[in-house]
């Protein structure tokens, strides 16, 4: 009797946690984050977040890596200049599902060079900050900007570029960077003049920053569950 109490106690006390399972299926990653004192987990995942940008003309329709303004177009030189950057939030985990996971403190900045000047029809600010960063998660910002008197006036012939780098921060860490060019012309000869700003890099490394390899962090797990 004593030893079909004890299978029907283990039976009972089976049924309960397999229960208890089905209905807080956060309780099956458990094992796999570490107590904290107060009742908190921390779970190691892979964070990786991926910043793309582009540029176009007002008017345009296609998003390219590079633009010129041609100022010998009085229509042109006066064209609004919209860049447009995306973030992404590919972050992921072997061993649990990344979907419980958001991340805070993001910021997004944007190096804008001394030759261009915020407009004030500007979609968003050169710095934006967000939080509840979830995995899959796309963040798209828009920068108006317009090129400065002083270089629309310059004499002479000439071909000038500079480039434009945004880059992204998970918690006050730089976690990659992507740019777009903008060059503006005078006359028809190009003699290219290569004055980048000294937050830029040189054209011909191309773009940088597009998927950074992931990184392992320790990330608090959000108690926003479903």
């Amino acid at each position: 009797m004593n030893l079909f109490n004890k299978g029907l106690k283990n039976l009972i006390f089976a049924s309960v946690l397999a229960a208890m399972f089905a209905f807080f299926p956060v309780a099956v990653y458990a094992e796999d984050c570490d107590k904290t004192y107060g009742g908190g987990e921390v779970c190691i995942v892979n964070k990786s977040f991926k910043i793309r940008k582009w540029v176009k003309l007002e008017g345009d329709s296609n998003w390219k890596e590079e633009v010129t303004i041609d100022l010998n177009d009085d229509d042109e030189n006066d064209k609004e200049i919209i860049f447009k950057i995306e973030v992404e939030n590919n972050v992921e985990s072997d061993d649990m599902d990344v979907d419980d996971f958001e991340f805070d403190d993001m910021e997004m900045k944007d190096i804008l060079p001394d030759e261009f000047k915020l407009d004030d029809d500007s979609e968003d600010d050169l710095e934006e900050e967000w939080d509840n960063f979830k995995a899959g998660d796309e963040e798209t910002f828009y920068i108006t900007v317009k090129l400065r008197d002083s270089e629309k006036d310059r004499e002479g012939t000439f071909h000038k570029c500079a480039i434009n780098k945004a880059e992204v921060y998970y918690d006050g860490e730089f976690e990659g960077a992507d740019d777009a060019s903008v060059c503006w012309k005078r006359g028809e000869e190009e003699e290219e003049i290569k004055e980048l700003p000294k937050t830029g890099t040189p054209l011909s490394a191309g773009v940088t920053g597009l998927g950074l390899v992931a990184l392992g962090t320790l990330i608090k797990k959000s108690k926003k569950l479903k």
